[in-house]
């Protein structure tokens, strides 16, 4: 079984690399790039978000395959690359050369596959409404309404005092999901879960949200394993705290918003995720690759690509 798995359509390959590009990962790219080359696809999108280290091993054969395909007219785009990756690239002069972009939409786009633009779906949604409801109900005994879910607009401003936000991926999207709240609608929930007066967020308050947002995302992640088939990555949600705080979105996807309300204050949802495009989704594959590939040191200098 090999490492690189992928995604083709129009023409264009879509490569998942894997966590370690390691001497094992250079070996594979190096066999691989032979095929890429003749291959008649018109463009590849490596896909870096599982990648948690790139060795020197593996960095010769990605400049060698990025060169040959420039030279035969195919394009050649990087997405996911992590804060670390990044950093490497820029000490090793290669960010144009790994030509690195938002996401896979805009990639494909480049590289001229038409997608239609990304969309959350109501059922993926549907989860993270339905353990809010019953979360609430059942640990706290508060009932809660659901409003029009809508997308943010762009200088759409929403502060908040209290949040739990988590990164949310898969091989479907990639994102990230917030809890929010003002400070006094929670302190009242919690005052009433505790059967006590309390007038303001301490550690107590705190710990308690904390507990409540695991519950939530806990309950949504299980619904959606199993009904939907969507894994989700391990992830813990992070639980934060201010004045008038408001929640900045890194990705170009549209953040929705779920209202939620209650007799003790408003609250709501922000999710903001990019799916894979309709060019991304189709059936993934695994690039097969012989066990007696050769080491990359021996290779790489009698490498004709270009």
């Amino acid at each position: 079984m090999g490492l690189f798995n992928y995604r083709e359509h129009e023409g264009v390959v879509t490569v998942y690399c894997p966590e370690d590009l390691n001497q094992a990962a250079a070996r594979e790219l190096l066999y691989l790039s032979h095929l890429w080359i003749q291959s008649p696809a018109k463009g590849y999108v490596f896909e870096f978000t599982k990648t948690l280290h790139m060795g020197t091993s593996v960095i010769k054969p990605f400049v060698l395959l990025i060169r040959a395909m420039r030279k035969k007219g195919s394009h050649f785009f990087s997405v996911g690359i992590s804060k670390d990756l990044e950093k490497l690239l820029v000490r090793e002069g290669l960010v144009e050369t790994f030509a690195v972009k938002r996401n896979v939409d805009e990639a494909l786009r480049l590289a001229g596959v038409r997608t239609k633009p990304s969309q959350v779906k109501a059922t993926f949604l549907s989860p993270f409404i339905d353990a809010t409801l019953k979360t609430f109900g059942v640990q706290a005994e508060v009932q809660v309404t659901t409003g029009k879910i809508r997308v943010k607009q762009k200088t759409e401003k929403l502060t908040v005092d209290l949040a739990g936000v988590m990164n949310i991926s898969s091989e479907a999207f990639r994102g990230a999901i917030a809890i929010c709240f003002p400070a006094m609608t929670f302190v009242k929930i919690y005052a009433k879960m505790m059967g006590e007066e309390r007038y303001s967020i301490g550690d107590e308050e705190f710990d308690a949200a904390s507990e409540l947002m695991n519950i939530i995302f806990g309950q949504a992640k299980a619904d959606l394993e199993n009904n939907q088939g969507i894994i989700l990555g391990q992830a813990l949600p992070t639980l934060i705290r201010g004045f008038q705080l408001e929640l900045m979105q890194k990705s170009s996807a549209a953040t929705m918003i779920i209202p939620f309300s209650t007799e003790l204050g408003d609250f709501h949802i922000q999710i903001n995720v990019e799916p894979l495009s309709e060019a991304g989704a189709g059936q993934l594959k695994t690039f097969e690759v012989p066990a007696d590939v050769p080491d990359p040191t021996v290779v790489t200098a009698g490498l004709k690509l270009a």
